[in-house]
Order: C-alpha cells, then sequence, then structure tokens
C-alpha cells in the first residue's frame, strides 16, 4: 500500500490502517472512519481468561499480524513503552482465515492474533465456524481498548483528505453510519471526531 502511495499509483490507502509518529510525518490521515471494539483470538484450550485480558496479561506471548495495521502498530508502541513486559510479534502476509486456522488447530509458532469484533463476528465466525476463544481486550484499567481506524493519503492529497472528512462527518451526523453499524455488525462502532484533526 504505502509503496503505491508513494509512487502516485493511487491516492487512498485502507486497510484498518492506525496512526504512528512515522507515517504521521510522512502521509495524510483522515478523521477516524471506524471506532474498533477490540477481541484477542487464542486456542479454545489457552490459559488466557474467557472473558477480558490486556496487553500486561499478554507479556511474553506471540501475536501474528500483518506488519503497518492499527493492531500492529499499537503492539509495538506497548513494546517500546513497557520494555519488561515484551509482547513478541510474528509478522505475517498470511490471508486472516489462514491465521485463525492456525490458532485453531494449535502447535502453530504463536499464540494470538488481535482483531476488531465487527470483523471477527459479522464475518469470519458465521463464515468458517472456528472453534476458538474470543476475549475482548481491555486497558489495564479494565475499559474496552477500542482503536481507531483511518485512511491514509499522499501528503499532495490535502484537498482529497478535506472533502473524505467533510463527507464522513456528515454521515455520522446523519445517523447513516450508524445505521450501516447496526444492520451488519449489530452495534454502533460510528467514530468520535476530534475537530481539531482536519486542520492539519
Amino acid at each position: 500500500m504505502f509503496t503505491g502511495l508513494d509512487a502516485g499509483s493511487y491516492q487512498i490507502a485502507a486497510n484498518n490502517l492506525g496512526k504512528s509518529p512515522e507515517r504521521e510525518e510522512k502521509y495524510l490521515y483522515t478523521d477516524a472512519i471506524l471506532k474498533n471494539s477490540l477481541v484477542v483470538i487464542a486456542n479454545k484450550d489457552s490459559d488466557l481468561p474467557d472473558n477480558k485480558v490486556s496487553y500486561d496479561e499478554l507479556a511474553g506471548l506471540t501475536y501474528i499480524g500483518s506488519p503497518n495495521i492499527t493492531y500492529t502498530t499499537d503492539i509495538e508502541q506497548w513494546n517500546e513503552a513497557n520494555p519488561d513486559k515484551q509482547i513478541n510479534i510474528q509478522y505475517s502476509e498470511d490471508d486472516l482465515a489462514k491465521q485463525l486456522q492456525g490458532i485453531q488447530d494449535g502447535g502453530a509458532d504463536y499464540d494470538f492474533l488481535v482483531i476488531d469484533q465487527p470483523m471477527f463476528d459479522g464475518y469470519y465466525q458465521p463464515e468458517f465456524n472456528f472453534q476458538i476463544k474470543e476475549i475482548k481486550l481491555v486497558t489495564e484499567r479494565g475499559n474496552d481498548l477500542g482503536l481507531d481506524s483511518y485512511f491514509i493519503l499522499p501528503k499532495s492529497e490535502k484537498r482529497l483528505r478535506d472533502e473524505i472528512n467533510t463527507t464522513l462527518h456528515a454521515l455520522v451526523e446523519d445517523g447513516t453510519v450508524k445505521a450501516i453499524d447496526e444492520k451488519y455488525f449489530g452495534a454502533d462502532y460510528s467514530p468520535v471526531f476530534d475537530e481539531t484533526e482536519a486542520e492539519q
């Protein structure tokens, strides 16, 4: 995605992308397009708790995930801030269904992955009927850990970014996003906007 943005092959990258200081120096972000509710997926025989888990409790285990996506970026940032509570990262370009299958089958060299709840409950679990453990990901204080996702554009596309933001705000404000979320995901994952972001 980023190679294509750099080359001018396309103007928007979209794949549950999160923010990092390095990316913000090089690219433009739209306002948030989705407020994720996250779950940890582990083997059904895992010793992890059944109801909720935090990064602190995942220290020492191995996470599998694609580079650049929101969850991987967040775990990288956790590791930077918590050198004594590292979560091992195994980067993979495998299809997410294959990663989930590896979790179910056991014996893989990774312990868990992170996925947004609407994607897992709305598509992967109904489609594949995995026999795996789904655990709510929370902060150390026990609150739901929700990470925003964004579209990313080249620095030269400020006008396009602003037009996207205008449309996103309109769709949230008139209830369109809520209606779509509730219809297809069973809950409202509308983003909450920081009005200062679009000015940057």
